[in-house]
């Protein structure tokens, strides 16, 4: 009987202690969102609850998407600087720019005689000098590629002497030149500019001649028995032509520089004298009266 009992308290106390122990699980209803509802046990983990309770609200468009954050950057590497524009290559605006020039010139001078006048006077059909010129000129830019000038140029004196026949003679002329040039230039962008050139000048012409220390001209002598009277003028103008061909580039701010060859040829034709040719090299300085003009475009 008493084995019996303590068997009965025994499983009742089990019972107590189960009972303690075990409690039924539950479920919840959440709304998932389309209508719809989602049995979660409440043993689930309570950040999937979270999450399936967040997505719900997105579905039902209470909750907004997050937005992605842009993070500002901490390293030197990640700065982007946009750099400021190049400045565009300035142009020179020549057009309409006029200018003062001064140069020199070095030339050989070539006077050549008539066929009548050097069998005359047997001294040769020509004769040769150097001389040493001065120009002055003021011009303008006509375009970016042509300029004209009008210049006034000096001539040295050229001469020769000699004897023939027991006399001794000399021979000289005088020259300077007014006139007009115009030059054409292949690359006016560049920082040195090659040109070519035309020009027309008036050139006088002022001869001389002595035998003997006498002047001839309008003179009479008597040369082995006969009389000659010579008749030289004093002073003419006779055209010129030129041509040249040179290089040009920049000495200051406002000033360029230019040197050149030059061939020029004046046509005489009159007494005795047929034409009169010089060549050589020239160097001129140029003095811009108006400043140039500076164009954000590409002179």
């Amino acid at each position: 009987m008493k084995k019996l009992l303590f068997t009965l308290a025994a499983v009742a106390i089990c019972f107590s202690a189960a009972a303690q122990t075990y409690h039924p699980k539950t479920v919840k209803l959440v709304p998932v969102g389309d209508g719809t509802y989602r049995i979660v046990k409440e043993d689930e983990s309570r950040e999937t609850e979270l999450a399936e309770r967040a997505e719900a609200a997105r579905w039902a468009g209470v909750l907004q998407e997050p937005k992605e954050e842009i993070s500002a950057p901490n390293m030197r590497e990640d700065i982007v600087k946009e750099a400021a524009p190049l400045p565009e290559k300035p142009s020179l605006k020549r057009k309409d720019r006029s200018y003062l020039s001064i140069g020199a010139a070095g030339m050989n001078t070539t006077l050549r005689l008539t066929e009548e006048s050097a069998d005359f006077w047997q001294m040769g059909e020509k004769f040769e000098d150097t001389q040493f010129g001065l120009k002055g000129a003021f011009g303008a830019w006509m375009s970016e590629y042509v300029r004209a000038e009008l210049f006034f140029q000096w001539r040295g004196e050229i001469s020769i002497s000699g004897s023939q026949r027991n006399i001794a003679y000399s021979a000289k002329a005088k020259m300077w030149d007014i006139g007009a040039n115009a030059f054409l230039y292949a690359n006016p962008q560049s920082n040195v500019r090659f040109f070519i050139g035309a020009g027309i000048a008036a050139t006088r012409v002022q001869p001389s001649m002595t035998l003997n220390g006498i002047d001839i001209n309008d003179a009479k002598l008597v040369i082995g028995g006969k009389t000659y009277r010579f008749d030289l003028f004093e002073s003419q103008f006779f055209a010129t032509p030129s041509g040249f061909a040179g290089v040009e580039f920049a000495v200051g701010e406002n000033a360029d520089m230019d040197v050149m060859l030059f061939y020029s040829q004046t046509n005489v034709h009159k007494d005795g004298i047929d034409i009169i040719k010089s060549f050589g090299l020239s160097s001129n300085i140029r003095f811009n009266l108006k400043r140039k003009v500076i164009k954000g475009t590409h002179e």
